[in-house]
């Protein structure tokens, strides 16, 4: 049923909400002693190292590894812009599994599925942090290189 709110030009609410249901049960992650598969308990966090710095040329990068997970990332820019005058900068999201990060073998050197999607979820979520407004007609670059990957 929806609450009528007597404004032509907002939506009409629902009074009632409903709350989502989870899509993954307990059983497919815990073990029979409580603990998660992979033998933490459910309130341990994943082991982290973290360095900065790795790549010197580079604006901004980072080195992560959480457990066999390892990715390398760097930022370069803002560079100037060729072309049409901007008012803003273009953001650019490069994410690439090096050859050895899957089991299964890279048959082609075009990014895979994957690889786009991931690049375009990562433009997504940062375009909304980095102030492009302040700068005019140039490049930010963000390229990730998943070097080893357990599919976390």
């Amino acid at each position: 049923m929806l609450h009528r709110t007597g404004d032509r030009y907002r939506y009409e609410l629902p009074i009632e909400t409903i709350t989502p249901k989870l899509l993954t049960t307990s059983t497919t992650t815990r073990t029979d002693d409580g603990k998660r598969k992979d033998g933490r308990e459910h309130h341990q966090f994943r082991q982290i190292y973290l360095k900065t710095g790795v790549i010197s040329v580079a604006a901004g990068s980072a080195y992560i590894e959480m457990e066999k997970t390892k990715v390398i990332c760097a930022v370069y820019g803002p560079r100037q812009a060729t072309g049409e005058y901007q008012n803003k900068a273009e953001i650019r999201c490069d994410v690439r599994f090096t050859t050895f990060a899957h089991k299964k073998k890279r048959t082609s050197f075009l990014p895979s599925t994957e690889e786009s999607e991931m690049s375009i979820r990562l433009m997504q979520a940062l375009e909304v942090s980095i102030l492009a407004e302040k700068f005019p007609k140039s490049i930010i670059e963000i390229n990730v290189v998943i070097l080893e990957t357990n599919g976390n």
